[in-house]
């Protein structure tokens, strides 16, 4: 039989997770619009395209990171020594979303399948390359690890 602090134990078990919960799904802010996108190989960030500008801003070092080949479409070389190891990322203006249509990364190539970044805080990860590509908007901050 349950005793009444069994009962006390169980509420405050529940309320911590209805907090939690609340926390996590009503606290998120998915519709922020997107205003850039940030590209960061081994946690350095190498470039940054911005879509009001309509351009990629790249870091000083990592030009032989990053070449374009047509409009909105960028190569990414997540090894400046290695040019076998890529990524190919679309970034469409009009329509304010990126996403990675090839990459020789992997059998599966994970980040080929992974959906389109639309809005600010999506992200596009390849682990073997150790490349992230995030959706950047006003007051989005970059997840943070240690």
């Amino acid at each position: 039989m349950f005793r009444k602090s069994d009962w006390i134990v169980y509420a405050i078990v529940a309320v911590i997770a209805i907090a939690l919960l609340l926390g996590v799904f009503v606290g998120r802010d998915n519709d922020r619009p997107l205003t850039g996108i940030r590209i960061s190989v081994d946690g350095k960030m190498i470039s940054e395209y911005d879509f009001a500008a309509g351009r990629m801003r790249i870091e000083a070092g990592c030009e032989s990171q990053l070449s374009q080949s047509d409009s909105g479409v960028w190569t990414i070389y997540p090894d400046p020594d290695d040019a076998s190891a890529y990524n190919v990322l679309r970034i469409d203006a009009q329509a304010r979303c990126a996403r990675v249509e090839q990459a020789n990364c992997s059998i599966g190539a994970d980040c080929v399948s992974m959906a389109a970044i639309r809005k600010a805080g999506q992200m596009i990860v390849c682990v073997p390359h150790a490349l992230v590509i995030e959706g950047i908007g006003d007051g989005v901050e970059p997840p943070t690890s240690g």
